[in-house]
């Protein structure tokens, strides 16, 4: 019976508020940011997402950059995967380098890869080993 009694109390504890002024409770869940969320956040990377040089080549595949946490594919002409991944602040935004073994054009290669994202996550400044950087714009997401 005291068994019971526990599993009544402990239930009854549980569907209720806890007191107001109890930051502790199940009432103090955390506030809402999904409206405020920036592209990249919810675990990835902020560099990930479709990239393009002008928002209009989004509609191209051809055109488009999809970068993903670990890999690569650069306007179907590119393909690399990353073999270890390192970021820097800076006051331009987050610097990401990626350390990668590409595959273009049936050549292999060992390349570094550079991401400065800035801080509004929708730009971004690539550069591929010691090529010129390229300026993109985040591709406005598919549903």
């Amino acid at each position: 019976m005291r068994g019971l009694a526990c599993v009544v109390v402990l239930t009854l504890a549980t569907a209720c508020d806890a007191p107001q002024g109890d930051e502790t409770g199940p009432s103090a869940a955390a506030p809402s940011n999904e409206s405020e969320r920036l592209p990249g956040d919810a675990g990835e990377r902020p560099y990930a997402g479709e990239w393009a040089a002008v928002t209009n080549d989004c509609a191209d595949s051809r055109k488009v950059w999809t970068i993903e946490t670990n890999r690569v594919g650069i306007r179907k002409q590119r393909f690399c995967v990353f073999s270890q991944v390192r970021q820097t602040e800076s006051d331009g935004g987050e610097v990401w380098r990626a350390d990668a073994r590409c595959l273009a054009g049936g050549q292999e290669s060992e390349d570094v890869l550079f991401f400065r994202v800035k801080p509004s996550r929708l730009e971004m400044r690539v550069r591929i080993s010691d090529g010129d950087p390229e300026e993109l714009v985040r591709c406005p997401m598919r549903t």
